[in-house]
């Protein structure tokens, strides 16, 4: 089951652990499919401002909303939004009676500076920010679109590269 408890039932009904647990080192990837309903659902969340986020969002539309900071960024279906959420708290606010999937990567801070070249000048905003000497931990977020080939990638998450018989192993938090 989710760790967070802040998850509404009808989104936990949804719910799939598909890889790994989540710790400052490592990095753990869920699925949610939902059906959000009349505006009801709303997912306020505190993330540790040692997680890195990454929304995938395959199907529906959704809002996040970023408070204190009253940023409001709108993720269509088919994007990735790029989330330091800091020590902001996060509500995730679905269209009206829209079917939701939803991807959501947690990626601890120390995890992704191992595995990512600090000396390359490819690197995200967000990606830089983790190697700068700050106390900082104001919210940065940013969207973009996926291709066809990310997509692929994403769905084939459901579809882990092990036998049936060795699938719980895989799916086991």
């Amino acid at each position: 089951m989710p760790r967070d408890n802040s998850i509404p039932t009808l989104i936990k009904k949804g719910h799939r652990h598909l890889f790994g647990r989540l710790s400052p080192d490592s990095f753990i990837i869920e699925q949610f499919k939902f059906k959000s309903e009349n505006h009801l659902v709303r997912w306020n969340r505190i993330p540790s401002p040692d997680i890195v986020e990454i929304w995938i969002n395959l199907k529906g539309r959704l809002t996040m909303k970023v408070e204190p900071e009253g940023i409001i960024q709108p993720v269509k279906a088919n994007s990735i939004f790029l989330c330091l959420p800091g020590n902001n708290t996060c509500t995730v606010i679905p269209d009206n009676n829209e079917i939701q999937t939803l991807i959501l990567v947690q990626v601890g801070k120390s995890f992704m500076k191992q595995m990512l070249p600090e000396t390359s000048g490819n690197l995200h905003r967000i990606g830089k920010r983790l190697f700068r000497k700050s106390d900082s931990n104001d919210y940065m977020g940013s969207t973009h679109s996926m291709n066809s080939r990310m997509r692929d990638y994403i769905t084939s998450l459901n579809y882990p590269p092990v036998t049936a018989a060795a699938s719980s192993l895989w799916y086991s938090p």
